[in-house]
């Protein structure tokens, strides 16, 4: 399947899958409260920290594994570093549990079981993305497609019933999240036994060692990218109040618009940018440019269209959150820098150069932790958003000049990017 028709699968996919939650919103801020639009979005973000402790980059590891390495080494590999959040999963566990009468305060609620949740949640999503990768390597894309939709009218469905039906609350949307997690984290199991892409046989300490090295460092990027995307509700939660939070939350899902479009051409982008690197030519230099810029163009363009619906979108909304529209273009200005660093950001991975990923989203989190604080008090709510995105643009920046000082792309080559005529397929 061609990169065009791949593109266009991923992001109808994506804007299904988060386009039913956004649509739902008048709906279900009638029967939740900020606080608990508040407590879930902590819950949230708490299972993105966890993710990293368990998955230790073996997603990132074997999407740009399996184009290096041949058929029979990728399984050996595959085999070997499925093992490394089988056992991580049971050492954070224990830590939860260890910890957890600590931070239930911090959730801003009574049973603290419900943050035993919080590793399993991690785990089941580890294995749901571990067959998308497979997927999306495989540019099979319309069973990606399936697996995702099928996920979400679970989850959806299960929370209509759980909140309107039954009358929970926070709890109704984290029991039909977890529920639904459960179901995709076990199906990939069955497809990689069908595939034949796991076997105990395999496994060798050279690929476990391997993938350690290479996720390892990317463990503080993955917490310094989720202290950028938490940091903001944490100092809300501290120095404002948790309704706030919820409001904030609510703004943040208006301008997520920005990261779903992301995700959606990251998906069929990753797959062929890495395609082209392993054969490096002047003509695969210039379809990666020029990708990356059409990439650009359509997520400024979504950005534009959405700031001018936004007070549509509001509308229809509880009025308890209208005033969350404040923060939706700061937020969404962010999310594209965000968006930016994502692409540069390959580069990086693709070298191994995960140390210094490391170095630059931490100086990031430096940034955004001091202009949280700084700018929450002189603003209020809202100086969250101009931190979050004055941080996405310092490290957007860095991180396209350092990518392109260790790997220079003719990203001035004007006359050979517009001339240069790609089809479908991504072949001249």
């Amino acid at each position: 399947m061609g990169l065009v028709k791949q593109s266009s699968i991923y992001t109808l996919t994506s804007f299904l899958v988060s386009g039913i939650p956004f649509l739902l919103l008048p709906l279900l801020t009638n029967y939740l409260s900020p606080r608990d639009y508040g407590i879930i979005s902590i819950f949230n973000t708490s299972v993105r920290l966890v993710m990293p402790f368990i998955g230790i980059g073996i997603i990132t590891s074997i999407g740009i594994e399996f184009f290096k390495l041949s058929k029979d080494e990728f399984r050996s590999y595959f085999s070997s570093v499925l093992i490394i959040p089988i056992v991580s999963f049971f050492a954070v566990m224990l830590v939860v549990i260890l910890s957890g009468k600590y931070f239930i305060g911090y959730f801003d609620i009574e049973n603290v079981k419900w943050l035993y949740v919080l590793p399993f949640l991690a785990l089941f999503s580890i294995s749901e993305e571990l067959a998308l990768t497979l997927l999306r390597n495989k540019k099979e894309a319309v069973p990606y497609g399936v697996a995702k939709t099928l996920k979400v009218i679970i989850e959806i469905s299960l929370t209509l019933y759980l909140i309107i039906e039954l009358g929970m609350k926070w709890e109704g949307r984290m029991l039909s999240w977890g529920l639904a997690a459960l179901l995709a984290g076990i199906a990939p199991l069955i497809y990689f036994k069908k595939i034949k892409i796991f076997d105990f046989k395999l496994i060798k300490k050279k690929y476990i060692m391997s993938a350690l090295a290479f996720g390892i460092p990317l463990i503080p990027e993955r917490i310094s990218t989720f202290v950028l995307n938490i940091s903001d509700r944490l100092f809300i939660a501290e120095m404002e109040s948790l309704e706030n939070v919820g409001l904030y939350a609510v703004g943040s899902q208006v301008g997520m618009v920005i990261l779903v479009l992301t995700g959606a051409l990251l998906q069929s982008f990753i797959p062929f940018q890495y395609e082209k690197m392993t054969n490096l030519t002047r003509i695969n230099k210039i379809k990666i440019v020029q990708y990356t810029y059409i990439f650009m163009i359509i997520l400024i363009i979504v950005f534009l269209v959405l700031i001018l619906f936004t007070p549509i979108i509001f509308s229809v909304l509880n009025k308890e959150f209208i005033s969350g529209s404040v923060f939706v273009f700061w937020i969404a200005l962010g999310y594209l820098f965000e968006a930016l660093y994502n692409i540069f950001y390959q580069y990086l991975i693709y070298l191994n150069k995960t140390r210094m990923i490391a170095v630059i989203t931490l100086l990031g989190v430096l940034t955004n932790l001091v202009l949280n604080y700084l700018l929450i008090k002189e603003f209020g709510t809202i100086g969250a958003a101009y931190s979050t995105l004055i941080s996405y643009a310092l490290i957007a920046t860095i991180t396209f000049i350092i990518a392109n000082r260790i790997f220079p792309m003719p990203w001035l080559a004007f006359s050979e990017i517009v001339q240069l005529k790609i089809n479908d397929k991504g072949e001249v």
